[in-house]
């Protein structure tokens, strides 16, 4: 494969002997260097794609990818708020910079980014889902200062969510997202709301991971630990231990998130992402300031197989 790289590197610096303004070939050009894991050599062929072509989005998309990859957060949304104010179909996009804003903390924007998703877009539930998170860490962060907020936007985002759990009624991040605001609300729940999270069998690494966010909502940290021990065990392939280890950093819970990464590493020791991430990892559970506790927060499955990812290609 590294063969076919080369040979495709090469046409491409051909074709910008001939056209040296030739902005795509430069993005391809990036897009190959991103497989060979030379990301200074993608970043330097994306920046001249642009340089060429401003109006071009796939290189500002590419660059984003490569940022996030490296947790440079703001270089990635620098990348994607671009896009966002040129194009006109960027649900993904906004999706996609509502997630990075949710995670810096930034929830004003990550309420408008979320907001921005069209009530006619695929995206539109994750988009709930994603509001009804930015509510839910929120208030959490105003109790433990003794505030309160305005309830208006959690009625609203309710609402939502009821009506698309009708639509879409097995899915538990839906009810796991309604789940939470009820408790924001005291809504008093019904039996049957709960039981349908927590009488469910799980299928897969996501439905572990919202089987035990259920529980952590309801203060029952121990059975909480269960299912997300369960979501480790039930991981298959490396894309799955990043996102166990994404959603355990993101919930401040580091020994788990050092052993989905440790068994990431196993199946590619070579994985950038996943050194730089222990490393990151590794870092925080030395500190004496920082432990370890129960996963508040969630980090919504599709993370690791982002809608974004399908709008870049290498047509080798």
């Amino acid at each position: 494969k590294n063969g076919e790289y080369t040979n495709a590197l090469t046409y491409l610096e051909k074709a910008l002997i001939i056209n040296p303004k030739f902005a795509h070939a430069y993005n391809l050009a990036g897009e190959i260097y991103a497989k060979q894991h030379n990301e200074a050599a993608a970043i330097v062929n994306y920046k001249k794609s642009i340089e060429l072509s401003p109006e071009y989005t796939t290189p500002y998309l590419n660059l984003a990818k490569i940022y996030e990859n490296r947790s440079d957060n703001e270089f990635a949304l620098e990348s994607l708020k671009t896009v966002a104010g040129m194009d006109k179909n960027t649900d993904a996009v906004c999706l996609k910079i509502a997630d990075l804003e949710l995670a810096k903390g930034n929830y004003a924007l990550a309420e408008k980014y979320y907001s921005s998703v069209s009530e006619t877009s695929d995206l539109r539930d994750e988009a709930i889902k994603g509001l009804a998170e930015t509510y839910w860490i929120e208030a959490q962060e105003l109790i433990a200062k003794a505030q309160t907020g305005s309830k208006s936007r959690l009625y609203d985002a309710r609402e939502k969510l009821a009506s698309a759990i009708k639509q879409k009624p097995a899915d538990v991040e839906l009810r796991l997202a309604k789940l939470k605001l009820d408790k924001l609300l005291g809504t008093q729940l019904t039996t049957n709301e709960y039981n349908t999270i927590l009488n469910s069998t799980p299928q897969n690494v996501a439905e572990f991971v919202v089987k035990g966010e259920a529980y952590t909502v309801e203060g029952e940290y121990i059975k909480a630990k269960t299912e997300f021990e369960n979501a480790l065990k039930s991981a298959k392939d490396i894309s799955e231990y990043k996102y166990l280890a994404e959603y355990f950093t993101f919930a401040q819970n580091y020994d788990m998130a050092l052993m989905a990464l440790n068994k990431a590493e196993l199946l590619n020791p070579l994985d950038r992402q996943v050194t730089d991430n222990r490393r990151f990892v590794n870092a925080k559970i030395a500190s004496k300031t920082i432990q370890s506790v129960p996963c508040t927060t969630l980090v919504r499955y599709p993370s690791f197989s982002s809608s974004l990812d399908n709008s870049i290609t290498l047509p080798l």
